[in-house]
């Protein structure tokens, strides 16, 4: 899969029904396919931001955002979801 791949893109992702693997499905994606691949970028920038993963394993007990209501999020480059999100468990 890549970025480029648009097989889905005809379908509004809120006309698809998606759950994550915790059975969540108050989300929307435009393309699911696209996800190992969307994880792997994540994964690089994790790897090429060594200061911002000390920041986010110094305040991982602290939960800065606990309580904050999200209303939506989109990631313009995998250094920015790094950013964002704390790491999957």
């Amino acid at each position: 899969a890549s970025y480029t791949d648009s097989s889905d893109d005809e379908t509004s992702p809120r006309d698809k029904q998606q759950k994550n693997s915790k059975g969540s499905s108050d989300f929307c994606v435009k393309n699911i396919k696209q996800a190992e691949f969307g994880r792997r970028e994540i994964e690089i920038a994790e790897q090429e931001m060594p200061a911002l993963m000390a920041l986010r394993k110094r305040a991982q007990g602290e939960k800065p955002l606990a309580g904050a209501k999200i209303v939506g999020c989109t990631h313009i480059t995998a250094q920015t979801a790094v950013s964002l999100f704390p790491a999957s468990t």
